[in-house]
């Protein structure tokens, strides 16, 4: 009875998961393929290296991490982008026109014909 009961919440989870990801928009899915691919490539790296061997350590490392790197700096990247997120865009909105480096200390400013809207301490 509670293999059953179990069975019957893990399809209605996957269910409502598919259904979820289906309103998911097509930019995200990409990332998210991209996000797939590079922990799918460390996976192989690691496996590779349990049966060859790690006799190249250093470069077995350099594989792996450059690979997990790229996948949390994509699924940064997803954070950005989703516009259903609004938490991450009300805290840390920055919109700079100009690519020059400067401390702003004012909620918004205009410098050097620079749009500027950060927080108050907020250095960019």
């Amino acid at each position: 009875m509670g293999k059953s009961s179990s069975s019957k919440d893990a399809q209605a989870l996957l269910h409502s998961l598919r259904s979820a990801y289906a309103a998911t928009p097509v930019n995200l899915k990409i990332i998210d393929l991209y996000v797939g691919f590079a922990v799918f490539t460390a996976l192989i790296q690691v496996v590779y290296m349990a049966i060859v061997g790690s006799f190249p350590f250093n470069s077995f490392l350099s594989g792996v991490l450059s690979c997990v790197g790229t996948a949390v700096l994509a699924v940064c990247l997803r954070i950005q982008v989703n516009k259903e997120n609004k938490e991450f865009k009300a805290y840390h909105k920055l919109n700079v026109d100009c690519g020059i480096g400067l401390e702003a200390t004012l909620a918004a400013t205009r410098k050097n014909g620079c749009d500027v809207v950060v927080e108050l301490g907020t250095e960019l």
